[in-house]
């Protein structure tokens, strides 16, 4: 029986040989900027054609990098609002489906002093493409006294809506178990609804109840 096996295992190296090679992922790091970042949590892009690249920075600002120049300037100024302090901080960033035409976008951000997690749209310039109005519109404002677990993944799917993830609103290890817990919106009044969950919205931010696949 096990010649039998061997010999099995033999015929089936010999007939589906493993190619180590073709199974090593092969990364390249490619530098996008000459300029020096603090911090950056995230980067995306605007999907307009300009081929810009957006980078966020934990301290709350948005840089823009222009791709023939590989030069970083500030897109907006968020550090007066976000709190940064462990996992805190200027979190998320997406552009409205139809950025070209409204030029809106959103953010999702810690504020101060309290660490509640906020999600704002702002519009850019209508001078300056390379530079956001500061006026914010508050899409949605949640309480998150513990500095960890925020969340902060923000981004429109393909169904059009805007879907905002808040973690689990918990500190290391999860001790109030929310992450397990399909209902976990901190028992309590409206103004303890927890995180946890991913907030659904529709493109003009108005919050809807999630789709049903």
């Amino acid at each position: 029986m096990h010649i039998l096996l061997a010999a099995f295992a033999l015929i089936s190296m010999l007939l589906f040989p493993i190619n180590a090679t073709s199974q090593t992922p092969h990364m390249q790091l490619q530098s996008i900027t000459d300029t020096r970042l603090a911090t950056p949590t995230f980067v995306t892009n605007s999907h307009d054609g300009t081929g810009r690249m957006f980078v966020l920075e934990q301290g709350g600002r948005i840089m823009v990098v222009q791709p023939d120049t590989r030069a970083a300037t500030v897109f907006l100024d968020l550090t007066d609002k976000a709190m940064t302090s462990t996992e805190r901080g200027l979190l998320g960033l997406t552009f409205h489906p139809q950025f070209t035409d409204n030029h809106e976008f959103f953010v999702d951000y810690t504020r101060k002093p309290d660490g509640a997690i906020v999600v704002g749209r702002y519009k850019v310039s209508g001078t300056n493409p390379n530079v956001a109005d500061p006026d914010e519109t508050v899409v949605l404002t949640i309480p998150h006294p513990a500095a960890e677990h925020n969340g902060g993944m923000i981004e429109f799917g393909s169904d059009g809506y805007l879907y905002i993830s808040t973690g689990d609103g918990s500190t290391s290890y999860d001790p109030a178990n929310n992450a397990q817990d399909l209902n976990s919106i901190y028992a309590g009044s409206d103004e303890e609804k927890a995180s946890g969950n991913i907030y659904f919205f529709d493109a003009d931010g108005q919050p809807i109840n999630p789709p049903v696949e």
